[in-house]
């Protein structure tokens, strides 16, 4: 289980027991959900970035400016993490290296997290 805290921390503990495994301090609050897949863990902060976690050790394995605030969760599909910032604009990242895949100019911040379907990404701004 992943939360993230507005005391700019994102936790990991143990589903079953609630055990605390592990904490990733970033450079601004955690307001957005994590998304974790069986080996990673996506989430955004108020200090711009996107991470990417190793889901059992919490080590990192990339950042991703992402221009302003990130309070999204992200969506993952395809090795592509979807978010929003508050940069008015929608980031694809690759899931395996943190590059950007490409961004998408909406009208304004993108608060709402983002939904993948059918080949096509959802978001409101």
């Amino acid at each position: 289980m992943y939360i993230g805290s507005e005391d700019f921390t994102l936790r990991a503990f143990d589903s079953a027991t609630g055990t605390p495994l592990w904490s990733y301090l970033t450079g601004g609050q955690v307001l957005g959900g994590p998304t974790a897949t069986s080996s990673a863990v996506y989430f955004g902060s108020n200090d711009n970035n996107v991470y990417a976690l190793d889901a059992s050790t919490g080590a990192n394995v990339w950042t991703y400016d992402a221009g302003d605030d990130v309070q999204t969760t992200p969506a993952v599909s395809s090795n592509v993490v979807f978010v929003g910032s508050n940069d008015n604009q929608v980031h694809a990242i690759n899931a395996a290296t943190g590059a950007s895949v490409w961004t998408y100019a909406a009208g304004n911040d993108v608060r709402s997290s983002p939904a993948v379907t059918g080949g096509a990404v959802y978001v409101g701004s």
